[in-house]
Parts: C-alpha cells; sequence; structure tokens
C-alpha cells in the first residue's frame, strides 16, 4: 500500500488504487496523497473481499498480508479479464507456500535492502486465464 505513492510519482500517467481496512492508515495516506499534490491516487478504505474495481487491475502489490494462497484467492476477482499480476513482498523465501496455487507462473526473487540484515523476497505471481 505504501509502495504506491512513490510509483505514483514516479508514474504520473498510471492510476494507483490503495487499498486498506485500517482507518488510521487510510487517513494518513489521503493526507499523504493531498499534500504531495499526486493526482492519480485513489485511497480505498475497506477488505478486498468488497471492492471490485471496474474494469479491474493488471497489478497488484501486496505487503506484510499473509499466505500466497490468501492473497491469490483476494486477488483473482480484482483483476482485469481474468488475468493479471501479483508483486507481493515476503520476509523469508516462500517456498513453502508455493505449492498448490495452481495454474500459475510463480517467480521468487531475492532482496537486498540497504541496512536491514534480514531476508526479504519478491514473489511475482502471474495469473493467465485457462
Amino acid at each position: 500500500m505504501v509502495v504506491g505513492i512513490p510509483l505514483a510519482l514516479i508514474q504520473p500517467r498510471r492510476h494507483f488504487t490503495l487499498l486498506d481496512a485500517n482507518a488510521k492508515k487510510t487517513r494518513f495516506l489521503r493526507q499523504a496523497v493531498a499534500e504531495l499534490g499526486v493526482n492519480n491516487v485513489e485511497v480505498f478504505l475497506g477488505r478486498a473481499e468488497a471492492y471490485r474495481p471496474d474494469p479491474g487491475f493488471d497489478c497488484i502489490t501486496v505487503r506484510a498480508f499473509g499466505e500466497l494462497s490468501d492473497i491469490l484467492s483476494l486477488a483473482k476477482p480484482l483483476f482485469r479479464d481474468g488475468r493479471g499480476l501479483i508483486l507481493a513482498m515476503k520476509g523469508r523465501r516462500p517456498d513453502g507456500q508455493l505449492a498448490g496455487l495452481g495454474p500459475v507462473e510463480v517467480s521468487v526473487h531475492s532482496l537486498r535492502v540497504p541496512r536491514l540484515d534480514r531476508e526479504r523476497h519478491l514473489v511475482s505471481i502471474r495469473i493467465n486465464p485457462l
């Protein structure tokens, strides 16, 4: 969610929707968007289960959410035409979560975060309709 503002700043022609069920976080994001004058960001207070974008998203980023299978099941209805890309930030390499994700393309990338001595990984899940 927080990564949406920097992405919106460097990609002003794209539209970004930031979704969180925590009112305190969404108030902060709305304030940050207003003070930065970012015009290509919408902040939505609510749960992913209740949100139905029209026409849908091409890419969804997720951080600190949960199991990859849960992320996948919540993200699928949010995609345009039933296909898209999920970019999920994870700490430890989530090898145990990769099995059973279904007909998707998955890749895991190790990340190095400066001044952070912990594991970080980016999981890319591409969903293509059958």
